[in-house]
């Protein structure tokens, strides 16, 4: 499977997210990131399996923010 993403978006980590929460990540990407950031689904949630999704940033700040947020 290939993933499309900018170039430069070099960062990324992979997360699994239960049904009904990945809006809780992107609303907190949109509001916590500062530099340019992206999401691909690489597997949906349904309401017994988590989604699988891969989050692309341009900087490695970013990275950590997400990454420490998430623990």
């Amino acid at each position: 499977m290939s993933i499309s993403t900018k170039p430069e978006l070099e960062h990324y980590a992979t997360l699994s997210i239960p049904f009904g929460n990945l809006h809780h990540v992107i609303d907190w990407c949109q509001n916590q990131l500062e530099e340019d950031w992206q999401f691909n689904v690489i597997e949906e949630a349904d309401h017994y399996v988590p989604g699988h999704y891969v989050f692309h940033f341009k900087s490695h700040k970013d990275l950590t923010a997400f990454t420490l947020w998430k623990k």
